[in-house]
C-alpha cells in the first residue's frame, strides 16, 4: 500500500460521514493517483481512499480490506487493467466490488473489453473531470447497494421457504411417528401374550414408514411450489 486517506466534504452524496464509501485506486503513475484524489475532493464525495501501484500490491490490499469500488488504470507495469479486474472479481471477498476502468488512451476496444469483464464504467483520463468521476462513483455505489439489498432479500426468502417446508413436513410426519410409537409400545406389551394382533401392528408400522418416506420424497416439489406461491404474492 502506498497511502490512504479519508476525504469528507459538506456535499456528501454517497454515504453519511459515519458510513463513507471505501475506494481503492490502482495506477502506476503517482501524478495520476494524486489527480484522482483531487478530483474526488473537488466532486464533493465522502470516501476513504487507498492507493496501490502494482497488481501484486492490489492482491495484498484485497486480502486486508473490503472495498466498495476499485478504480483501475488500464496501463500497468505488471500487466493490464483487465488482469486487475480478473483478480478483483475472482477474490472471494470482492466478487461484488464495483470496478471503474480508466486509461490514458481513448480506445474503444479497451472500453468494450472492460465492460465485458464486468467493469461498471470506463473513463478516459483526458475526459475525466470531477463531475464525470462523481457520476461513475455514485452510480456504482447505488448499484452495489441495490445488489446487496437484493441478496439480503433472497436469503430471507430462502429461510422462509425452509421454515415453511419444515413446518409442513412436521405436520405430516409427527402424527405418523406418534402412531408408530404407539404401535411399538403395544407390541412390546403383547410379545409374551397369546392371541395378540402383532401382525396388524407390524402392518401399521410398515405403512407409516412408507408414508413418511413418500412425504420426504415430495419435499423438493413442495419447496418449488412454495417458492412459486411466494413470487405470485
Amino acid at each position: 500500500m502506498l497511502s490512504s486517506s479519508y476525504i469528507e466534504t459538506e456535499n456528501d452524496i454517497v454515504f453519511g460521514s459515519a458510513n463513507s464509501a471505501s475506494v481503492l485506486i490502482i495506477d502506476d503513475s503517482e501524478f495520476d493517483r494524486k489527480r484522482i484524489r483531487r478530483l474526488f475532493r473537488d466532486a464533493g464525495l465522502n470516501v476513504f481512499l487507498d492507493e496501490v501501484d502494482t497488481i501484486s500490491n492490489l492482491q495484498e490490499m484485497l486480502n486486508e480490506t473490503s472495498y466498495d469500488i476499485v478504480i483501475i488504470d488500464y496501463n500497468l507495469s505488471e500487466g493490464t487493467g483487465i488482469d486487475a479486474v480478473t483478480l478483483l472479481h475472482s477474490h472471494p471477498e470482492h466478487a461484488d466490488t464495483k470496478a471503474i476502468m480508466i486509461t490514458g488512451d481513448d480506445q474503444s476496444n479497451v472500453a468494450v473489453q472492460a465492460m465485458k469483464m464486468g467493469c461498471e464504467d470506463y473513463i478516459s483520463k483526458a475526459q475525466m473531470t470531477a463531475e464525470r468521476l462523481k457520476q461513475a462513483v455514485v452510480t456504482s455505489i447505488r448499484k452495489r447497494a441495490a445488489a446487496q439489498n437484493s441478496s439480503a432479500k433472497m436469503e430471507l426468502m430462502v429461510q422462509d421457504l425452509a421454515n415453511d417446508v419444515l413446518g409442513d413436513l412436521s405436520g405430516i410426519l409427527q402424527p405418523k411417528l406418534a402412531n408408530m410409537l404407539r404401535d411399538l409400545r403395544a407390541l412390546k406389551r403383547q410379545l409374551n401374550q397369546p392371541d395378540t394382533n402383532i401382525p396388524e401392528r407390524l402392518e401399521n408400522i410398515d405403512r407409516n414408514c412408507i408414508e413418511m418416506w413418500n412425504a420426504l420424497a415430495k419435499a423438493p416439489n413442495l419447496c418449488a411450489e412454495l417458492k412459486t406461491d411466494k413470487k405470485l404474492h
